[in-house]
C-alpha cells in the first residue's frame, strides 16, 4: 500500500497554507495601501506648500519659507537653478533615490518649471518601523496558523480516532471469536453528524456479520455432525465388502477406491467440524508440526512413490508449539494433494523451520494470471486439465491455516514448479 499523509497532517497543512495565503494577501494590501497613501499625501502636501511659496514668497520678492529638510529650485533662476537630475522628471510627485532619498514635486508656474524637494530620511525610518511591524505580524500569524491548524485538526478528527480505535477492537474481537456477543460501535456518545452516522453504519454492519457468522457456525457444525453418522455406516459396509471372501479382485479394487473416497470425505467433515468450533477447542489432539510430518511421512511417501515421485522432509530447526492436529492435517494434506496432483516428475521437498514450513514441488507451476485467485473457493488454476477436482483444496488449506493463526503464501511459481511458504504467526 502506498504510504500517504494522514488526514490530520493534510488538514493542518491546508489550514496553515490558507492562513498564510490570507496573511500574505493582507500584508501586501497593507504595504500597497501605505505606499499609495504616502504618494497621495506627500504629493498633496508638497503641491500645497510649493503653490504657497511661489504665490506668497517668490512673487512678493521674499525669501522662501522652507524648513531644514526642503529645497526649492526654479528654472532659469541664477540663485536656485534646477539640478540636471531633476530637469527631466515628470510633473507631479515622484520619489528619487540617487545618493539621497528625496520626495520631489515638479510643477509649471508662469511658464517656468519649479521643483520642491524634501529629504525623506525621517519618513523612511518610520516606513521601516512599519514594515518591520508588518513582518513581525506576519511571522506571528504563521506560527499561530501552525499551532491553530494542529489543534483544530486533532479536535476535528478526535471522533474519527475513536472510531478507528473501535474498528481495531472489532478486528481483534473478530479474530478472537468475540464478535458474536459484542456491539462494538453502539455508543450513546456519538454525535449526530457524519462520524456518528458512520459509527451507526459500522455497528449495523458488524451486527449483520455477527448474525451471518453465527448462522454459518451453526450450519457448518450441524451439517458436519450429521454427515458423520452415514459416513460411518458407509465405511463399515465398504470394509465388510473388502474383507468378504466372495468379493472378486476387480470388485475389491473398486471397493478400495470407494473406501478411500469415503475416508477422504470423513476427514473433510472432521475439518469442517473443527473449523465451525474454532481454534480454541482443546478436545482435539494437539501436535507439533515436526510430529505431524513424522507420523504421516510414510503415508505420503507411499502416495508419491506410487506415482514415481520423490518425497523429502528436512527438519532444519524445530519448534515445540502444538496445534490442532485435524487443522494441521487439513492445511498440509491439501497442499500436498495439490502438489501430487500437478507433479508428473521429480517430487516434493518439505523444509521445516522454527517459524515456517516451505513446500517445493517440481510440477507444472501456476500461471501468473491465476496466482492471486488460487485460494478462492471453487477456483481452479488450470480449468482445462483432465485431473478433476472442485478447486476446494487450497481454499480449505487457507481457511484451516487462518484458524491456526498461520499464513500461506505462494512464494514462487514457474514452469518447473511452485513454492508455498506456511508461516506460523504467533498472536
Amino acid at each position: 500500500m502506498k504510504k500517504e499523509w494522514s488526514l490530520k497532517k493534510l488538514i493542518a497543512i491546508s489550514i496553515s497554507l490558507t492562513i498564510i495565503c490570507i496573511a500574505l494577501i493582507y500584508t501586501g494590501l497593507i504595504y500597497m495601501t501605505i505606499h499609495s497613501a504616502e504618494n497621495q499625501l506627500m504629493g498633496s502636501a508638497m503641491s500645497s506648500t510649493l503653490n504657497g511659496i511661489m504665490t506668497y514668497d517668490i512673487s512678493q520678492g521674499q525669501h522662501p519659507r522652507l524648513d531644514q529638510f526642503s529645497r526649492l529650485y526654479i528654472e532659469d533662476d541664477p540663485i536656485r537653478p534646477i539640478p540636471e537630475a531633476f530637469k527631466d522628471l515628470p510633473l507631479g510627485y515622484v520619489e528619487v533615490v540617487k545618493g539621497e532619498d528625496l520626495h520631489v514635486y515638479s510643477m509649471l508656474y508662469n511658464g517656468k518649471r519649479v521643483v520642491l524637494t524634501r529629504n525623506q530620511e525621517l519618513f523612511e525610518s518610520w516606513e521601516i518601523k512599519v514594515f518591520i511591524g508588518i513582518l513581525v505580524f506576519f511571522a506571528a500569524l504563521v506560527c499561530f496558523s501552525f499551532f491553530f491548524a494542529h489543534w483544530l485538526s486533532k479536535r476535528l478528527l478526535k471522533p474519527l480516532d475513536r472510531l478507528t480505535l473501535k474498528a481495531a477492537e472489532a478486528d481483534k474481537a473478530l479474530q478472537n471469536g468475540q464478535i458474536y456477543s459484542t456491539d462494538l460501535f453502539k455508543e450513546k456518545s456519538w454525535s449526530d453528524n457524519e462520524i456518528g452516522r458512520l459509527a451507526k453504519t459500522l455497528n449495523d454492519l458488524t451486527s449483520k456479520i455477527r448474525n451471518l457468522a453465527v448462522k454459518e457456525k451453526i450450519f457448518s457444525g450441524e451439517v458436519s455432525h450429521e454427515i458423520r453418522t452415514p459416513l460411518t455406516v458407509i465405511n463399515t459396509s465398504l470394509e465388510l465388502l473388502e474383507t468378504d471372501p466372495g468379493t472378486s479382485p476387480s470388485q475389491r479394487k473398486f471397493v478400495n477406491r470407494a473406501l478411500k473416497a469415503s475416508q477422504r470425505i470423513k476427514e473433510l467433515t472432521e475439518v469442517f467440524l473443527n473449523l465451525s468450533r474454532g481454534t480454541r477447542n482443546e478436545d482435539t489432539h494437539q501436535v507439533t508440526v515436526s510430529e505431524f510430518f513424522q507420523d504421516h511421512r510414510q503415508e505420503w511417501q507411499t502416495k508419491f512413490a506410487a506415482k514415481g515421485l520423490d518425497f523429502n522432509v528436512k527438519v532444519l530447526s524445530n519448534s515445540q508449539d502444538t496445534y490442532n492436529e485435524v487443522l494441521v492435517g487439513a492445511t498440509f494434506d491439501n497442499l500436498l494433494n495439490n502438489a501430487l496432483k500437478f507433479t508428473d516428475k521429480g517430487g516434493v521437498t518439505i523444509s521445516i523451520n522454527t517459524d515456517s514450513v516451505v513446500i517445493e514441488d517440481t510440477g507444472c507451476g501456476i500461471k501468473e494470471e491465476y496466482r492471486e485467485k488460487i485460494f478462492d473457493s471453487g477456483y481452479q488454476a488450470n480449468p482445462d486439465d483432465k485431473l478433476g477436482g472442485f478447486g476446494l483444496g487450497l481454499a480449505i488449506a487457507r481457511r484451516a491455516a487462518d484458524y491456526l493463526g498461520w499464513t500461506i503464501k505462494l512464494k514462487d511459481s514457474g514452469e518447473e514448479g511452485s513454492t508455498f511458504v506456511i508461516s506460523f504467526n504467533k498472536k
